[in-house]
C-alpha cells in the first residue's frame, strides 16, 4: 500500500497495536471443538442451493479486505473495479469470496461505509445490492465490524469454509502492514490494529487449514511474522519486505480461473511475478514467497547465531553461524523478486532498530520487542542480541561494536527493519580485528 501513509502511521502503532480485543464481535460463535471443521464435515456440507450433489472445488479464495482508511479504500474499491471489468469471480473450480470494510466520504457504488460480504460472480460490483443479506449468525447481513479484531477474521474465516468448501483455501489480508507490530488498522474502531499472535489467534480458532496466505500490507514478510504463523499450519507465505503497492488481483485470480489446479507454490510464484510487473515504475518493491514449515530450522540457525555472539565465540565460529542462517533464509523462501533497490534482499527481514553505545534502546525494543508480542523475539535470543547493543560499560562487549557497525551502514526498509541476508552477508564480510 502506499508508503507515505505507512510511514505515517508507523509512529501510531505503539499507542494502538496492542489493544485487547472482545472476542465477541459479529459472525458465527460456534466452537468446533477438537477437529474443527474436517474434510468430512467440509463434504457434507458440499452441495448447492437446491440440495445436489457437487464436488468440491480446487480453491475457496478469501479476501479479508480491511478498507476502513482513506487510502486503502480508494486503493481497493480500485481493485475491485478491475476486477470487474475483467470478469473475475467465482467458477465451477473455484470459489472467490470477500469481506470489504470501507471508510465514511467515498461515494463510489453507493458510498456505503460499513463491512458487507460478497461471493464474486463474473463482471459483479462492489454495491450493497450485491452484497450477501445473510451471514448465517441470526443478525441479517452488511454491518459495521472491527477488522482489527481476531474473532472477526476468524468467524469470516469459518463462514467461508463452511458456505463454500474447497479442497484447497487462500487467505489475502489487504491493508496497512507495520512488520511485527501487526497489520490491519481500523479508524473507525479507535484505530485497534491486529498484532501477529492475534492473525495466528484468528487462523488456529477458525479450523482451517490454509495452503496459501497472502499479506497485501507493507513491511509484512519479516522472520517474525513467518514463525508466528509456522504455529498455525500455513504452507506458503506471501509478503513484502519493503513498504509496498496494491496487488493487481484482477490479474492474479484470473490467472487461478485460467489454472485452477495451481499448487500454493504455483500461485505464489504467480502473485510475486504479476505484482513486480504490474509496478515497473517503482524501484523500491519487493515481494517474496516463503514455505512456512522450514522457517522453525531457519530459526534454530538464527538462535545459533545469537548465542555466538552473546557467548563471545570466535569471529569466524560467528561467520560461520551467519552464513548457516544465509543458507536456511534460501531453504525457506522458495521465490521471490526485488526491484533495483533492494536487489541483494533475500526476501525476509528482520527487527534491527540503530544502536549506538552509551544511547537507550528505543522504546519498542524496551517494553514491545518481547514474547509477549513476538514468539521470535524469545526464542531466538534476538530480543537479548538486540539490547546487548546498547552499551553501558567502558567499552562494548566482543562482537558489539561489528554488529553497532554494520547496522549503521545498512538500508533499512523502515526504520527498524533490515534484510536479515543483507545482515548475515555483512557478518561474514567484516574485517577481522
Amino acid at each position: 500500500m502506499k508508503k507515505l501513509i505507512v510511514v505515517c502511521l508507523l509512529c501510531c502503532v505503539p499507542l494502538v497495536s496492542f489493544a485487547d480485543h472482545n472476542v465477541a464481535m459479529g459472525g458465527d460463535h460456534s466452537s468446533n471443538k477438537s477437529q474443527g471443521i474436517s474434510q468430512g464435515q467440509i463434504q457434507s456440507l458440499d452441495s448447492n442451493a437446491d440440495g445436489r450433489r457437487t464436488h468440491l472445488k480446487d480453491w475457496t479464495v478469501i479476501l479479508y479486505w480491511d478498507g476502513d482508511d482513506i487510502d486503502i479504500q480508494t486503493d481497493l474499491i480500485n481493485a475491485f473495479g478491475e476486477m470487474a471489468v475483467a470478469r473475475v469471480g467465482s467458477t465451477d473450480r473455484i470459489n472467490i469470496v470477500i469481506q470489504f470494510d470501507r471508510y465514511p466520504g467515498k461515494s463510489a457504488y453507493g458510498g456505503w461505509s460499513i463491512t458487507h460480504r460478497f461471493s464474486l460472480t463474473p463482471g459483479m460490483e462492489p454495491t450493497e445490492a450485491n452484497a450477501i443479506t445473510d451471514w448465517g449468525d441470526r443478525r441479517g447481513g452488511g454491518r459495521e465490524v472491527d477488522m482489527s479484531d481476531p474473532a472477526v477474521l476468524r468467524d469470516f474465516i469459518r463462514w467461508a469454509a463452511r458456505n463454500y468448501p474447497a479442497k484447497r483455501y487462500a487467505l489475502i489480508v489487504a491493508d496497512h502492514g507495520f512488520g511485527w507490530e501487526g497489520l490491519a488498522i481500523d479508524h473507525t474502531n479507535y484505530q485497534r490494529t491486529m498484532s501477529i499472535k492475534q492473525l495466528r489467534q484468528a487462523i488456529e480458532e477458525s479450523h482451517v487449514h490454509f495452503d496459501l496466505l497472502c499479506l497485501d500490507a507493507c513491511l509484512m514478510q519479516m522472520i517474525e511474522v513467518a514463525y508466528e504463523l509456522s504455529h498455525a499450519g500455513i504452507d506458503i507465505l506471501v509478503g513484502s519486505e519493503a513498504s509496498g503497492r496494491t496487488w493487481p488481483y484482477a490479474e492474479l485470480l484470473q490467472s487461478m480461473m485460467q489454472k485452477p489446479g495451481m499448487s500454493a507454490e504455483e500461485i505464489g510464484e504467480t502473485i510475486v511475478d504479476r505484482y513486480i510487473s504490474r509496478h515497473p515504475e517503482f524501484t523500491d518493491i519487493t515481494l517474496s514467497a516463503v514455505k512456512v514449515r522450514r522457517v522453525k530450522s531457519l530459526i534454530a540457525a538464527v538462535k545459533e547465531l545469537s548465542l555466538g555472539i552473546l557467548n563471545h565465540f570466535p569471529l569466524q565460529a560467528v561467520k560461520d553461524r551467519a552464513a548457516a542462517v544465509m543458507e536456511g533464509i534460501d531453504h525457506a523462501v522458495i521465490y521471490k523478486k526485488n526491484a533495483v533497490d533492494w536487489e541483494s534482499a533475500g526476501g525476509i527481514s528482520v527487527y534491527f532498530p540503530e544502536a549506538y553505545p552509551m544511547a537507550a534502546p528505543p522504546p519498542e525494543l524496551l517494553y514491545f520487542y518481547k514474547s509477549q508480542m513476538s514468539s521470535f523475539a524469545g526464542d531466538a535470543l534476538w530480543h537479548d542480541l538486540l539490547t546487548s547493543c546498547y552499551v553501558w560499560g567502558p567499552e562494548p562487549a566482543p562482537h558489539m561494536e561489528m554488529l553497532i557497525d554494520i547496522r549503521r551502514t545498512m538500508n533499512p526498509f523502515d526504520p527498524g527493519k533490515v534484510d536479515l541476508y543483507d545482515l548475515c552477508n555483512s557478518i561474514i564480510k567484516y574485517p577481522a580485528p
